[in-house]
C-alpha cells in the first residue's frame, strides 16, 4: 500500500510540474504581436511622391504602439509656397500574420497590404499601390 501510495503521489507531483511549466510558455501569438508592433512604431516613416495634381509631396507617418498616430504631409506649390497638413489617425492590424493594417482618419481609410518592415524600410501596398517608407528620425 505504501508503494502505491508514493507511485501515486509521484505521479500526481510529476504531473503538477509539467503543468506548471506548459502554463508558463510564452503566447507565440503576443510575441509576434509585439515585435511587428515595435518594428512599426520604432520610426518615422518618410516617403515622397507626386500627387494627382503633378505637385511633390512628402508623407511622415509616426505610429504609437497603443493604436494612434500623425500623417504629417507637406505639399510643395511650383511658386515656392508650401501646405503643410497634420492628421491624426487610428490604426489596428488586420490579422494575425501581422502583415496588413488600416488607417482610419477622420475623411477615410487607408489599407496598407503585404507589408514588410526591416533594415530602416517599410514596404507595402498602399490602397493597391507598391510604396516604400523610410525610416527618419523626424519628428
Amino acid at each position: 500500500m505504501t508503494i502505491i501510495r508514493r507511485r501515486f503521489l509521484n505521479f500526481i507531483l510529476l504531473f503538477t510540474v509539467v503543468s506548471l511549466l506548459m502554463a508558463c510558455e510564452e503566447d507565440p501569438h503576443q510575441r509576434d504581436l509585439e515585435q511587428a508592433t515595435y518594428a512599426l512604431c520604432s520610426s518615422t516613416w518618410y516617403d515622397s511622391y507626386i500627387n494627382k495634381n503633378g505637385l511633390n509631396c512628402e508623407q511622415y507617418l509616426t505610429f504609437y504602439n497603443n493604436g494612434t498616430g500623425t500623417d504629417r504631409t507637406i505639399i510643395y506649390y511650383n511658386n515656392g509656397m508650401r501646405d503643410e497638413r497634420k492628421s491624426d489617425f487610428y490604426w489596428d492590424w488586420n490579422d494575425h500574420y501581422f502583415s496588413s493594417f488600416a488607417i482610419s482618419y477622420s475623411d477615410g481609410t487607408d489599407y496598407y497590404e503585404h507589408i514588410n518592415i526591416g533594415s530602416g524600410l517599410f514596404n507595402c501596398m498602399l490602397n493597391g499601390v507598391q510604396v516604400t517608407f523610410r525610416a527618419t528620425d523626424y519628428y
